[in-house]
């Protein structure tokens, strides 16, 4: 049996609960409608000293209706102050509740000022969840009392993973005219890093199969570098692959032979509607993927993760979806092959949720379709979209560069090589959360040198004028230098002389020269930097001509 004894502390009314028997206490129903429990282990311990209670009679029981006042403050505990993880790991979070009716959980994308979405856990005190952060995040714990916030606190959650790299940087690869080839991009990093390819002289097209570039019938215009760049959320890299070209030594009559058979392959060209929409719950829905070519191409269709619902089959050139769902929304791409190419088309699927009128419309988890990868050459402007299905309407956020755009699209003007990256799309209602990665690749001209500077013969104390032109995207900057026959070894033979330049700096006017030399225009634009160089001989006025 508990009982109580009387303590009289500064005023205050406190009590210390004993026992006649080893057995534990109620807990006691405060006024303020709160649960303290009070002496939940053996009677005979000191946990009851020190708490607030109302008056109550001395040696008798403690009666379960008497008035409690709580004197400590509430907080919340968490079973981690910061984590630290690996990207995609799966993570158990604990938010413990002292002195609060209830703890709610949140989580904000990248700061404390991103995104905040609510977190689904049990309606207690003492919540859990389970999360598998691809981002760096914060998780926010908030207890209440009576509906109301009454203390917070916070978990850093820091992602970690692994930077793209490649084994080696660049691989000198030598073909003969018209032999196949493949090229190999195996990039380690993690996450898995997305692969783009870029050839300079098709200004960025690819023809790719998962991470490799084929070649197919080598030739003289195919001969160049191929770089292969891998994307992930840590950062990127690129290698590269220089094609020589070697030429047949066959007779005129091969030669022909060769000519006559190639006039008749005739790469593929496939023919594909951009996007379908579809109710849901149609029986059948059939997507035709039309190609040309000789020989007849090979029809493949594909997935991003080369998945497909049990619903959906393929028959050829045909896509055909039965009892559309919604999850049947996704992003769906035909590729035909022949001897003489590839070619690959993209075909958007939405399914659109369809509401009875008598029964109530359930919560979707969000869909994205987007690109997953843009090309956008250097000035120019691109807009990324981030389409998102779901129900009720997510609410889209675009994070990238240590930036946070609430918006399905996001512009990107004038870009430049600071564009270059992952952008990252998220979409979120109150059914769930879905995630979608798009990889920005600012593509660029190196410079060329137009008109380059002329050698000349001057007389001392004439104003000299040169011009130097270039072309390249971005318009490369264009600089001068002056190197003198004179002094080869100090310093003054690349003092340049006193001169006066153009606005673009593509023409130069040297004011006051004396000494023999080499004259230097520099192009230089982020795509690299190229040189042309004029040579210049001074004379005076009175030096005897040669030939005369």
């Amino acid at each position: 049996m508990c009982m109580t004894q009387e303590i009289n502390m500064g005023g205050e009314r406190r009590f210390k609960l004993s026992c006649h028997s080893k057995r534990q206490c109620n807990a006691i129903m405060g006024s303020s409608g709160l649960s303290f429990t009070f002496c939940m282990d053996c009677c005979d311990s000191n946990k009851c000293n020190n708490q607030l209670c109302s008056t109550a009679p001395t040696t008798t029981m403690l009666p379960t209706t008497t008035t409690i006042k709580p004197t400590q403050r509430p907080y919340i505990s968490t079973n981690h102050s910061s984590i630290t993880t690996r990207w995609g790991t799966r993570l158990k979070i604990f938010c413990y509740g002292h002195n609060v009716e209830q703890v709610k959980m949140q989580k904000r994308i990248g700061s404390l000022h991103g995104h905040k979405s609510a977190i689904p856990t049990n309606n207690s005190s003492t919540p859990h969840a389970y999360i598998t952060p691809q981002s760096n995040m914060y998780i926010i714990c908030t207890g209440f009392i009576h509906q109301k916030a009454v203390t917070t606190t916070n978990i850093a959650i820091t992602v970690t993973g692994d930077k793209p790299h490649f084994a080696h940087a660049r691989q000198v690869i030598s073909l003969h005219e018209g032999e196949d080839h493949t090229l190999a991009c195996s990039p380690q990093g993690f996450p898995t890093p997305v692969v783009t390819w870029h050839y300079a002289r098709l200004a960025g097209h690819m023809r790719t199969i998962a991470h490799n570039l084929h070649i197919y019938k080598m030739n003289s215009e195919m001969a160049g570098k191929y770089t292969c760049t891998a994307h992930n959320y840590f950062g990127s890299t690129s290698t590269e692959y220089i094609i020589q070209y070697i030429p047949p030594e066959t007779t005129t009559a091969s030669a022909t032979t060769l000519a006559t058979t190639t006039a008749f392959m005739i790469p593929p060209i496939i023919t594909l509607q951009q996007k379908l929409v579809i109710p849901e719950g149609k029986p059948s829905s059939v997507v035709a993927c039309q190609v040309q070519g000789f020989p007849t191409p090979t029809v493949t269709w594909d997935t991003f993760d080369h998945k497909f619902p049990s619903n959906v089959q393929i028959h050829g050139p045909y896509l055909i979806i039965h009892n559309a769902g919604v999850y049947d929304s996704n992003t769906y791409f035909c590729k035909a092959t022949n001897p003489a190419g590839t070619d690959i088309k993209f075909v958007h699927v939405i399914v659109n949720h369809t509401v009875k009128p008598t029964t109530l419309r359930p919560h979707i988890p969000p869909a994205i379709s987007s690109t997953q990868i843009v090309e956008v050459r250097y000035g120019s402007s691109v807009t990324l979209n981030c389409n998102a299905t779901g129900y009720p309407e997510p609410q889209i956020t675009w994070h990238a560069h240590h930036k946070t755009i609430h918006h399905k699209t996001l512009p990107i003007s004038h870009a430049t090589l600071d564009d270059n990256g992952m952008y990252l799309c998220i979409a979120i209602n109150d059914a769930g959360q879905t995630q979608a990665n798009t990889v920005v690749s600012v593509t660029g001209d190196a410079p060329q040198i137009t008109v380059p500077p002329s050698s000349a013969v001057k007389h001392t104390g004439e104003i000299q004028s040169f011009l130097c032109e270039a072309t390249g995207n971005p318009q490369p900057t264009i600089t001068w230098s002056y190197t003198s026959y004179l002094h080869t070894s100090s310093r003054d033979s690349h003092t340049m002389p006193s001169h006066v330049t153009s606005s673009d700096g593509g023409r130069i006017q040297l004011t006051h020269i004396h000494d023999s030399g080499i004259l230097q225009c520099t192009a230089t634009n982020p795509y690299g930097t190229v040189s042309a160089h004029a040579n210049i001989l001074m004379s005076n006025r009175n030096d005897p001509v040669v030939g005369r």
